[in-house]
């Protein structure tokens, strides 16, 4: 189950990454940003930082 927990937190991590990334491409190409870009990118960035405790918890214990 703790390496299910792992693997799935990692997954979590590049989702929120990839979320971002998508979020920065989009508003360098159209030159702004709009509420769908913004929700990525709290979205995404929230998702990386959580995922990454939870990782860090998991691991200490």
């Amino acid at each position: 189950m703790k390496l299910f927990l792992h693997y799935f937190l990692l997954l979590c991590q590049y989702l929120g990454l990839v979320f971002v990334t998508l979020c920065l491409i989009s508003g360098l190409f159209k030159g702004d940003y709009g509420k769908l870009e913004l929700i990525e990118f709290v979205g995404g960035g929230a998702l990386f930082y959580l995922s990454r405790s939870f990782l860090s918890i998991i691991a200490s214990r």
